[in-house]
């Protein structure tokens, strides 16, 4: 035919239609056996699956894909770019991300952070719950802490350690180097000097000087 053929009534074709050129349907076109198409499918407006959509190979969608319903994905999911999710991102298994972490919001985590390399925070980490660090902690900025601070092990500070508020120490307080006081020290207790002690300035007893041993007075 070198011009339009034009049917009225329903066409049954008994073997392969062949479509050289470009083919225009004005209304649905319902196929009840497999389709298979040698090359692209382009769609410009929606395309409605009443069953399961499946493709073989890749699909590349070049603008939004929005889905109402639940997503199951059998194998991994890679993105190149950005990843937005307006609600919750559930994940029953593990998630391993190869780069950095942003979380804009709060974040609220059920049970452990598992941590194998170095955890970097710019701002502030308040822990409602106990915390429990299996190995060192290197702060290298000020440590403000508002109640108690319980240490079960040896403690190593390499440099100053400044309370602003008094302190309590439950027992021996051991000092291998050199201790400046800037203000008053006073114990209630006994003091027990292993060695020489000795005061620059004045000394001011209240009460009754006990000396067990000798005593040298080098001035009168």
């Amino acid at each position: 035919l070198r011009s339009t053929l034009d049917v009225t009534g329903a066409t049954s074709l008994s073997s392969t239609l062949d479509v050289a050129g470009a083919s225009s349907l004005s209304s649905t076109l319902d196929v009840s056996g497999a389709t298979s198409l040698g090359s692209t499918l382009s769609v410009s407006g929606h395309v409605h699956a009443g069953s399961t959509l499946r493709a073989v190979g890749s699909t590349w969608l070049e603008s939004t894909l929005s889905v109402k319903g639940a997503s199951w994905l059998k194998s991994t999911l890679s993105v190149e770019g950005a990843t937005w999710a307006k609600s919750m991102l559930t994940v029953d298994g593990a998630t391993s991300l190869k780069d950095v972490l942003s979380v804009g919001g709060a974040t609220s985590l059920k049970s452990a952070l598992d941590v194998t390399g170095a955890s970097s925070f710019a701002s502030a980490l308040d822990v409602s719950g106990p915390t429990s660090l299996k190995d060192g902690l290197s702060v290298s900025g000020a440590t403000s802490l508002k109640s108690s601070a319980t240490v079960d092990g040896a403690t190593t500070l390499q440099s100053t350690l400044d309370v602003a508020g008094a302190s309590s120490l439950s027992s021996t307080l051991d000092v291998s180097g050199a201790t400046s006081l800037a203000s008053t020290l006073s114990v209630s207790g006994h003091v027990h000097a292993g060695s020489t002690l000795r005061a620059v300035e004045s000394t001011w007893l209240e009460s009754t000087l006990s000396v067990k041993g000798a005593s040298w007075l080098k001035d009168a």
